[in-house]
């Protein structure tokens, strides 16, 4: 067996930086206006391929950056540049969306976010999608991904939506919950209640830039300590899922149909166990959902990739690549 790698080599600050460098400067739209949150709302970055408008309007993916349910914004992104070049080269949109971040919001009300997220794409909320980049979206080819915590999401989207999605790419995603969930210390308690007096947030800084440590804004210093105090006990999901619903791995056995998933998960991955993944796939299958899940050897929670890199740096561009041509093969189809 190879040796691991650090248990999360994807949160890199010069890899993100990289994938800057290979896509488009986003349009940034308010979304979804809400009261007593940062930013007055939420907001999607949009990524537009360089080919004309189909007759039939954009096909869309959305991604769902990751960070725990607690930190992270769209520009999580970055660290997947490639996949989201991968699909504005075969000509789909590519949209970037927040959400509330808990602790303010229970997990139900986050899954009610990209909800509406996914109804404003496809222009059931108000002007839309189409509304903001002023070109007409086909709604019925839409499909999503995410990473760790928005792979999550992305299941949870993908087995509730409807219409139905074209496709679900889940990146080690947290799927299998419990619905009791109960980790608390007193360092992780008094750090929460320094946060909940704040307007809810729906973006941070990553935990790996250090310059919110001398942030003159004392809430933002406030919501990283509470993410640092949430994680060093192991509790990535501090207000657990509050009902079946809002789980994955429950809804595999409850709902009839689904679009064709694809799980990605690396074998030593520390933060969410590939036994997470095994148990949801095996869930899926049997409830006879289309799923298939790549165990990508070595790998914590995320990669790196590389085009034409030595090693596992060529080896993970070659599984990324043949995952997103896959799926843009079924949002397109």
């Amino acid at each position: 067996m190879p040796s691991a790698e650090p248990s999360n080599p994807y949160m890199d600050k010069a890899y993100k930086e990289a994938g800057r460098k290979q896509l488009p400067s986003p349009k940034r739209v308010l979304f979804r206006p809400l009261f007593n949150t940062v930013g007055g709302g939420l907001s999607a970055d949009i990524y537009l391929p360089s080919s004309s408008v189909p007759a039939s309007g954009y096909p869309v993916a959305i991604y769902i950056h990751g960070g725990g349910v607690v930190i992270g914004d769209t520009q999580g992104i970055l660290r997947a540049a490639h996949q989201a070049a991968h699909l504005l080269a075969a000509g789909i949109a590519v949209v970037s969306i927040e959400y509330r971040l808990q602790p303010h919001v229970t997990t139900s009300e986050i899954c009610g976010d990209v909800m509406y997220a996914l109804e404003w794409v496809r222009g059931q909320r108000g002007p839309g999608l189409a509304g903001a980049i002023g070109a007409k979206v086909d709604g019925e080819r839409v499909a999503v991904w995410g990473h760790s915590s928005g792979g999550q999401l992305s299941s949870w989207l993908g087995l509730s939506a409807n219409p139905p999605l074209r496709a679900v790419i889940d990146g080690f995603g947290y799927n299998v919950c419990p619905l009791d969930l109960k980790n608390e210390t007193p360092a992780l308690i008094e750090a929460r209640n320094k946060v909940l007096p704040l307007p809810a947030a729906s973006s941070t800084k990553d935990m790996d830039d250090d310059s919110w440590i001398n942030s003159p804004d004392q809430g933002e210093r406030d919501r990283l300590a509470y993410a640092k105090a949430l994680f060093a006990v192991g509790n990535t999901i501090p207000e657990g899922f509050p009902t079946p619903l809002d789980d994955p791995y429950s809804l595999a056995s409850t709902v009839k149909s689904s679009p064709p998933f694809l799980i990605l998960h690396g074998t030593a991955d520390e933060a969410v166990p590939l036994a997470i993944s095994e148990k949801f796939h095996d869930a899926m299958i049997k409830n006879g959902h289309d799923s298939t899940l790549v165990k990508v050897e070595g790998a914590g929670h995320g990669w790196k990739v590389e085009k034409g890199g030595e090693g596992r740096l060529g080896e993970r561009w070659e599984i990324d690549e043949k995952a997103f041509k896959w799926f843009a093969e079924k949002i397109l189809a």
